[in-house]
């Protein structure tokens, strides 16, 4: 199982849209599985930060890179009102390649 964690940008005001947004993609949950199953992630976490200037990702897919291009191209209704939403509130377009992805420097156990 591979990982991905990364922030993505908020824009300015729009923190309570984060939230927002985290409450709609909890109200549409099935919709929410099925893309994820779709797109291969067995999990996916949100965190925002204080001050509401970063949303971090984490996920675990089979093939993130994968993931990520089947969330850009997917023209389910739901993987679009998803991708529409990011882009207001970050002002990413998951539609384009982006950086590479954070690289993993420490994994501990107790």
């Amino acid at each position: 199982m591979a990982e991905f964690c990364g922030a993505f940008p908020v824009l300015p005001g729009k923190a309570d849209a984060v939230r927002t947004f985290a409450a709609d993609c909890h109200a549409r949950r099935e919709e929410f599985a099925a893309s994820l199953r779709q797109a291969g992630v067995r999990r996916e976490q949100w965190f925002l930060s204080p001050g509401g200037d970063f949303l971090h990702v984490y996920l675990e897919a089979h093939d993130v890179a994968a993931a990520f291009a089947q969330i850009a191209t997917s023209t389910d209704p739901f993987d679009e009102w998803q991708r529409e939403r990011i882009l207001d509130i970050s002002g990413v377009d998951m539609t384009q390649p982006g950086p590479p992805p954070p690289e993993k420097v420490l994994d501990v156990s107790a």
